[in-house]
C-alpha cells in the first residue's frame, strides 16, 4: 500500500487530560527487506523510476534533487525502517493545508517504491 505521513505533535487523553508527545521528525517505513541496510545509511526513493524530490521550505516547489533519508533504527522483523526526516508529501490525499505547510517531498511514496542506498562502500 502507499505510505503517507502527516506532522503529529502529540495527543491528549480525553479522560485524564494527559498529553503524550510524539517525535514528529521520524517515520516508520514498511519495506520488503532491510537486510542490506544499517543504522546511519542514507537512501533515496523512487516511484516507477521517478525520484521523489525534496521541495522548497517556503514555496513548496520541487528542487530537482532527490530527497535523502537516513536510517535511524531497524526494528526487529526486518520489514520496517525508522527514518529521518519524516517524509511528508505535498500532494498526498487527505492532507490538510496546515499539514501541507510541513511537506518536505513533492509526491507520496507509492506501493513498490524503490529504495536506493547512496552511501555504498567501495570495498
Amino acid at each position: 500500500a502507499n505510505q503517507a505521513f502527516v506532522p503529529v505533535g502529540g495527543s491528549v487523553n480525553a479522560t485524564t487530560g494527559v498529553v503524550t508527545n510524539v517525535d514528529y521528525r521520524e517515520a516508520t517505513l514498511t519495506v520488503d527487506t532491510a537486510g542490506n541496510l544499517a543504522v546511519g545509511d542514507k537512501f533515496t526513493l523512487e516511484n516507477a523510476a521517478v525520484g521523489i524530490q525534496s521541495i522548497g521550505l517556503a514555496d513548496k516547489t520541487p528542487s530537482g534533487q532527490k530527497m535523502t533519508f537516513t536510517v535511524i533504527e531497524i526494528p526487529a522483523g526486518d520489514l520496517t525502517l525508522k527514518v529521518y526526516p519524516k517524509p511528508i508529501a505535498a500532494d498526498q490525499a487527505g492532507i490538510s493545508s496546515l499539514e501541507a505547510a510541513y511537506a518536505n517531498i513533492n509526491t507520496a511514496i507509492l506501493n513498490n517504491a524503490t529504495l536506493t542506498r547512496i552511501n555504498i562502500d567501495a570495498s
